[in-house]
């Protein structure tokens, strides 16, 4: 698998991942359990670990596509590492929270209160940005998506197919 297609798949891990992961913590807190606490911090922990891969492959992926990139695409390029860069940060932050989590289950110790509201709080920041992110991402190749661009006849017959 290239760098570029590693890339591409693992950018879908924050946003796909973390709706999942988030449904996942809503429920436990809403039913305080400790095995369903337990297996959102193991989906928050996946999570982490796909945004390291996504994080990781950028710069190889931009390598390989910056000499065909327009002046604007490199612009959207620019914004969507930036945002990349912060998810991973945010990700990393929620991840390291959720390992606490777990190495606090396995010495059956209660977590303190407020880590279930910071940790809801740190996925749903994180789950936002890659959303940002990812459309940013997007906007680099579709130039559909980019504001103020009118799509030719011939473009919108290929988007139909």
């Amino acid at each position: 698998m290239s760098p570029i297609s590693l890339h591409l798949l693992s950018c879908h891990v924050p946003f796909v991942g973390g709706l999942f992961a988030l449904a996942l913590l809503v429920y436990a807190i809403r039913r305080g359990e400790e095995n369903l606490s337990r297996a959102a911090d193991y989906a928050i922990l996946a999570v982490g670990l796909g945004c390291a891969v996504a994080w990781a492959t950028g710069p190889a992926t931009f390598s390989a596509i910056e000499t065909w990139l327009d002046p604007a695409a490199t612009e959207f390029a620019e914004r969507h590492e930036g945002l990349g860069e912060l998810v991973m940060v945010v990700w990393a932050a929620a991840g390291a929270l959720a390992l606490w989590g777990v190495f606090l289950s396995r010495a059956s110790r209660p977590a303190p209160r407020w880590r279930a509201p910071v940790l809801l709080a740190l996925v749903s920041l994180g789950l936002t940005l890659a959303v940002w992110a990812g459309h940013e991402g997007g906007r680099i190749r579709h130039g559909e998506l980019r504001s103020g661009v009118e799509v030719s006849a011939a473009e919108q017959d290929g988007l139909e197919d």
